[in-house]
């Protein structure tokens, strides 16, 4: 009496048999990484002691509607990576013991069943990649078990409902790339054991909700691809990494760069990628696949006795360019703090600094220029006028032993020659 089929990870190809279960003891259908095609098997309905159904990475097609029956013990169902259409069938609402539900990658339709709020013990529920419609149940908040849910890719609309804040065991929720139109609800600064929060590619409006910055075990944050405007709340800014392997990252809202592609594009920090250092870290030259050029900023690596302060340093500058909004300032496209390093994003200027300008082979004067030498147009673009003459004086003048321009300023031409006394 057959109770458990494994097959996994083979080449298998055809149709399963219609009467793998016709003796109604099997308990574990385990075929997932072949080749399979055609319908699930009706005699599956009809099993009822079914621990465990792995289809996932073949290419079954067929309805999913009534395909599956009520398994009292049921606590593992994973279809994804297939061909099936159909709708998530209320009885899956049924089964008592279902820890991992996983649809995700096949053309599932119509909306998501009230009744899934029912899967006290549902664990980790992925319906990505589908077309499912609709909202999002209100009795989601009912699943008191769920650690990770992934709804990306589909097309839901309406509010997020605020009873996600309920799901207080939550650590990763990805609802990426659907039609939702309105707030980040404040209720989600309830998730504190959230880590990972992808809202991206949605129609959210106004602002972010300052309670997500109480996600003090977050490690990554994208919202990237929506219509969010303002300021990011102070609290999100000064968030700080909770453990040793901790990664902290927002992207720019308009555009979105993979952490990864960067790391490669200067080789790990090759040295030959670095175009500029200073006291804090040094700044590398980075071309992605796409042709676009990143300036990336990596931080010194700090000794255990000055990790606090670097950190401080790090999330200041970070806190700084969130709030600066100028033209002349360069572009800030997003942070990442890790345990081996901590780097800003900016975009790349090709024309360099103004001090590598100044160093080439045309000449420089130095000139006796103060703020109140700068006028500004219209437009606020700077003007430089009324330069002094401390350094147009002829050195064979009559004047040549003298000093004039402005108080304070002294031409740095004249430094080896001036001698200065202090008087207390």
């Amino acid at each position: 009496m057959l109770t458990v089929l494994a097959l996994e990870n083979n080449h298998f190809t055809g149709n399963l048999r219609h009467n793998i279960c016709r003796n109604g003891a099997l308990e574990r259908v385990i075929v997932g990484g072949n080749h399979f095609r055609g319908p699930i098997p009706k005699c599956l309905r009809n099993c009822p002691n079914l621990v465990r159904i792995s289809l996932e990475g073949n290419n079954m097609r067929g309805t999913i509607s009534e395909a599956f029956g009520i398994y009292l013990n049921l606590t593992f169902l994973d279809i994804s990576d297939n061909n099936f259409f159909g709708e998530i069938a209320s009885n899956w609402g049924k089964c008592p013991k279902l820890s991992t539900l996983n649809v995700s990658m096949n053309n599932i339709t119509r909306s998501i069943p009230l009744e899934i709020g029912n899967l006290s013990t549902l664990n980790e529920f992925d319906l990505s990649l589908n077309h499912i419609v609709g909202k999002i149940p209100k009795e989601f908040g009912k699943l008191n078990s769920l650690t990770k849910l992934i709804l990306r890719g589909n097309q839901l609309i309406g509010h997020l409902p605020s009873e996600i804040g309920s799901l207080t065991k939550l650590e990763f929720l990805n609802l990426s790339t659907n039609r939702f139109s309105s707030l980040i609800p404040e209720s989600l600064g309830n998730l504190l054991k959230l880590h990972y929060l992808d809202l991206s590619k949605y129609q959210f409006i106004q602002e972010l909700p300052k309670e997500l910055g109480k996600l003090v075990q977050l490690s990554e944050l994208e919202l990237s691809h929506n219509f969010l405007g303002r300021e990011i709340p102070s609290q999100i800014c000064s968030m700080e990494c909770c453990n040793s392997q901790g990664l902290l990252s927002i992207l720019s809202f308009k555009r979105k760069f993979d952490y990864v592609e960067i790391i490669r594009a200067i080789n790990d920090f090759d040295a030959k990628y670095c175009i500029g250092s200073g006291r804090h870290g040094s700044v590398y030259r980075a071309e992605l696949p796409s042709k676009e050029f990143l300036a990336v900023k990596k931080f010194n690596s700090p000794l255990p006795s000055d990790q606090i302060a670097d950190q401080k340093e790090f999330f200041a500058e970070i806190e700084a360019l969130t709030k600066i909004r100028h033209r002349n300032i360069v572009k800030f496209y997003g942070f990442c703090s890790h345990a081996r390093h901590s780097i800003l994003i900016y975009e790349y200027l090709k024309r360099g600094s103004l001090a590598t300008n100044l160093s080439n082979d045309a000449a420089a004067e130095e000139l006796d220029i103060s703020s109140k030498n700068v006028l500004l147009d219209l437009e606020h673009k700077a003007h430089v006028s009324d330069f002094g003459i401390a350094k147009f004086l002829k050195p064979d003048s009559s004047n040549w032993s003298a000093l004039v321009g402005t108080y304070r300023y002294v031409a740095p031409g004249n430094w080896i020659t001036l001698w200065l006394l202090v008087v207390s």
